[in-house]
């Protein structure tokens, strides 16, 4: 559908910029919720910031979603 993409499991919604997302790198328990920006000719999801991430989802805008990532469960 419109807005989704697969990620190898689940569909997923689309970031676009100004969405609030979930970033982290190889170690989950140092994700944060920032404002996504774009993805760069990399692969790399970059924040507002100007920061680049190996992983990004769009925020929910709930505190257990973002405690499952910090637990490494997405």
């Amino acid at each position: 559908k419109k807005g989704l993409m697969w990620d190898g499991e689940k569909l997923v919604e689309v970031l676009k910029e100004g969405d609030f997302a979930i970033f982290w790198n190889d170690n989950t328990e140092d994700a944060i919720i920032s404002v996504y920006k774009r993805l760069d000719d990399n692969g790399c999801y970059v924040d507002h910031l100007g920061l680049c991430w190996d992983n990004a989802i769009k925020w929910d805008g709930t505190k257990g979603q973002y405690e499952r990532v910090l637990q490494g469960e997405i």
